[in-house]
């Protein structure tokens, strides 16, 4: 007489997917043994009761497996009357990366007087988890918009020019960071300049002299004849 059993088992034993926006099928199959010997099966898939241990990170339906939660591992049970089988599934863990700068001290700078100074971060975020950073700043490739009017090197900002700004931004390991507006203070001076400087007259002979105010604001020189608007004395 001949050993008969039953077996029921799920394939593939593992599942795992490289993102969330992927499914994958699974297919549960009922075999008749008869002495040792499986015969060919029979596919039950749609007539098993599925279940995943944990759905905030795996879905299935009639043995399709949806992954919802990256870096996430679980199980999928498969039953069918009074056989089960488990099968182990995972999310291949997202990882990104941020670079972010951030000024250290005040963004208006003063030429010849004051530096800024700008620090930059490298942070890892994996599975949706940032970790605490690590200070890149001597290491990043740093970028002034207006080179002209303000350089950065190693995250200090040195204005060449007064009046004048430039978005300040880095690069490290293939990321860019947020980008900061730098201001440099404008230089203003003035003068009252009387021409001509000096005068040598005779008694009762008359010189006119000739008063201009004079501002310079960067660089630009405004000049302004103030001579019948000046009080004069001697």
């Amino acid at each position: 007489k001949p050993e008969i059993s039953y077996m029921f088992e799920v394939t593939p034993p593992t599942l795992h997917f490289m993102n969330t926006s992927e499914t994958k099928n699974l297919t549960a199959t009922y075999y008749k043994v008869t002495d040792g010997v499986n015969d060919s099966g029979t596919v039950v898939t749609e007539m098993c009761e599925w279940s995943s241990d944990d759905t905030t990170n795996f879905s299935v339906t009639n043995g399709k497996v949806r992954a919802k939660k990256t870096g996430a591992s679980g199980t999928i049970t498969a039953k069918y009357g009074s056989y089960s089988d488990t099968v182990s599934v995972s999310v291949e863990s997202l990882i990104e990366h941020e670079l972010v700068i951030s000024a250290t001290t005040s963004t208006t700078i003063e030429l010849n007087v004051s530096d800024g100074y700008v620090k930059a971060i490298y942070y890892t975020i994996k599975d949706g988890v940032r970790d605490d950073g690590q200070d890149v700043t001597s290491l990043c490739t740093w970028n002034s918009s207006k080179p002209n009017n303000i350089t950065v090197d190693k995250g200090v900002v040195e204005a060449i020019k007064s009046g004048v700004n430039s978005s300040i931004s880095a690069s490290y390991e293939g990321i860019t960071s947020n980008s900061i507006t730098f201001n440099v203070k404008s230089i203003e001076s003035y003068e009252l300049i009387i021409t001509p400087n000096s005068i040598e007259t005779e008694v009762f002979a008359n010189t006119q002299l000739t008063a201009k105010y004079i501002k310079t604001k960067d660089g630009v020189v405004q000049e302004t004849d103030v001579t019948n608007d000046a009080k004069w004395h001697s």
